[in-house]
């Protein structure tokens, strides 16, 4: 929606075919946005991306299996893209590492919303880890009782 009205979204995408449903997505919508064909997480390297429990999900896994997609992993503070007011972390599981390879472009972010992925694999922290982290770094955190395991996390500056 941000993108339709002409705000500068960044989309980071590590799997093939969701990369090309995406573009296909902003092209239906007549929506310019920046695509990065690489996950976040809290270093540089290759993970593989794997098909989950749940249908058409995909989740990284760390050790080099070769069953799943092998895709480049960066951290957050390395990339080059501008600091966002909004964020939104849905990544199946692999928040954590995403919030600890963000680093201080969390400073600047305004609202966060973060989708929590209680344990449902490897890479998974319980939600109360995520809860606790984005308290820690100074964020006012609330559910957003949407269905899901989403939680809002407001800064002070706001």
């Amino acid at each position: 929606m941000a993108a339709v009205i002409g705000g500068d979204v960044h989309a980071f995408e590590p799997g093939r075919e969701a990369i090309e449903e995406l573009e296909l997505n902003c092209r239906l919508n007549g929506a310019e946005i920046n695509i990065h064909e690489f996950a976040l997480g809290d270093k540089n390297t290759e993970m593989s991306l794997q098909i989950t429990g749940r249908t058409g999900n995909r989740a990284l896994i760390q050790n080099h299996d070769t069953r799943g997609e092998m895709v480049p992993v960066r951290r957050g503070e390395d990339i080059d893209a501008p600091n966002s007011d909004i964020l939104k972390i849905d990544v199946e599981g692999a928040e954590k590492i995403v919030l600890e390879g963000l680093g201080d472009m969390l400073d600047d972010v305004r609202i966060c919303y973060v989708e929590l992925h209680d344990g449902e694999n490897e890479l998974a922290p319980k939600s109360q880890t995520i809860e606790s982290k984005m308290k820690d770094l100074g964020f006012e955190v609330e559910d957003v009782n949407s269905g899901k395991d989403i939680i809002k996390c407001i800064s002070p500056c706001v």
